[in-house]
């Protein structure tokens, strides 16, 4: 088992994986990562899914609703031990319109090998895109029909460099055009469901449910995705969206005197900063140093008289969606 931390709108959770089906999405659980200031991440992704109320035949898991720009966004820090595997992505897709990104994963690391893998729909074909340092893999499948229901599974063979394209338990794309060879994909990154990083790939229009990252096999079984996704997994922790944890911040009428410091810490964005900031009940406004890009103090204030200073950077309000505050 790997442990790995995740953050859901400023509540923390330790969880723990086995390495398939890593994030499978259900009616119980899903996940979105903010810990780390990727430039990649939807930092809103969260607590604002909603289901679709809808779900595959004889499948216990209603489906993700991928509708009007949305997008849910994994950070995946750790995996350890896979090198030299075959892997594959799979999840159930019902799409409602012909074109849109299903999923794009795009490493950290943009210097090594491997670049990214993505999945995009264009007039109801899929096209899988691997970036390579050196070289652009791409496939396409035959076409897919809408409004209805799919296990997909996009694999790669490490070996050959081949690409595997399978709808339920049938072959749609299964192509090696002596593509480079041996290249790992590599972690940590952003995975990015129903949408991509590239602004001219269109948006997903539809459902999703067990979503899944498989090391070891490039043709996940349907088999497999039914009998595991089933389960809640062990260790996945289910985020309490309380409108505490759903604060904007703005330095509009932020008063300039009377506050006193909570607390200090180091922190990389004032993103972080506002999310140590929703935990702590007290906390009213953040101050953080914009004029900075690399790692900064991170000030927690509220009101009352004690140690402040303006010269430590631009302070924000915090502004609560609700009068609630716990």
């Amino acid at each position: 088992m790997h442990a790995f931390l995740i953050v859901l709108s400023g509540i923390f959770g330790l969880g723990s994986c086995t390495p398939d089906l890593l994030w499978p999405l259900n009616n119980d659980t899903y996940t979105s990562e903010i810990i780390n200031n990727s430039p990649f991440q939807d930092r809103t992704s969260g607590c604002n899914i909603e289901f679709a109320q809808d779900m595959p035949p004889d499948f216990p898991n209603l489906g993700v609703s991928i509708v009007d720009g949305d997008v849910i966004d994994v950070r995946i820090e750790d995996i350890l031990y896979f090198s030299g595997n075959d892997y594959a992505f799979s999840g159930w897709f019902k799409a409602l319109g012909p074109d849109g990104a299903l999923f794009h994963y795009r490493s950290d690391d943009q210097t090594g090998d491997f670049n990214e893998i993505k999945a995009v729909l264009v007039s109801q074909t899929i096209n899988l895109t691997r970036n390579l340092k050196t070289s652009h893999d791409i496939g396409i499948s035959s076409s897919i029909g809408l409004n209805t229901w799919y296990y997909m599974s996009f694999g790669i063979d490490r070996s050959s460099g081949k690409m595997k394209i399978q709808q339920d338990a049938i072959a749609i794309l299964e192509l090696d055009d002596n593509f480079q060879n041996d290249i790992d994909i590599v972690f940590p990154g952003t995975l990015r469901i129903g949408g991509s990083f590239d602004e001219f790939d269109s948006k997903f229009n539809g459902h999703v449910t067990c979503f899944a990252y498989h090391s070891i096999k490039h043709d996940p079984p349907l088999s497999e995705s039914k009998s595991q996704c089933t389960m809640t997994p062990p260790g996945f922790y289910l985020p309490i969206c309380m409108e505490r944890n759903m604060g904007m911040y703005s330095s509009d009428g932020t008063p300039t005197s009377n506050l006193r410091v909570i607390s200090t810490s180091a922190t990389c964005s004032v993103f972080q900063c506002g999310v140590k900031c929703l935990k702590e009940i007290s906390c009213r406004y953040i101050q953080y140093d914009l004029s900075n890009d690399r790692c900064k103090t991170c000030y927690l204030l509220t009101i009352g008289a004690g140690s402040f200073n303006l010269i430590n950077g631009q302070v924000f309000e915090l502004e609560y969606f609700s009068k609630e505050t716990n």
